[in-house]
């Protein structure tokens, strides 16, 4: 395998967004919400595989062993006074 190609078509493509909208509150206190969304365009993207070769009926070779989260999601707030 050439480098850099290892995955084939699972290639990573992120993109993470961010919605925040401020809020001016009695006296000088501002309130900023925030919706953040993670992992966009993948779902559970392979980041390491199992390599180990054999010809056993139950061999695992390039089996995903750890993949990236998939798209999740936070919520979030900030006071400043």
């Amino acid at each position: 395998m050439r480098e850099g190609l290892d995955y084939g078509e699972y290639n990573l493509n992120q993109v993470d967004l961010r919605l925040a909208k401020r809020f001016n509150l009695p006296g000088s206190a501002r309130l900023r919400v925030d919706f953040d969304l993670y992992n966009v365009l993948n779902s559970s993207w392979p980041y390491t595989v199992n390599v180990a070769y054999s010809t056993a009926a139950t061999a695992q070779w390039l089996r995903p062993t750890n993949v990236l989260q998939h798209r999740f999601f936070k919520f979030g707030a900030h006071v400043s006074f």
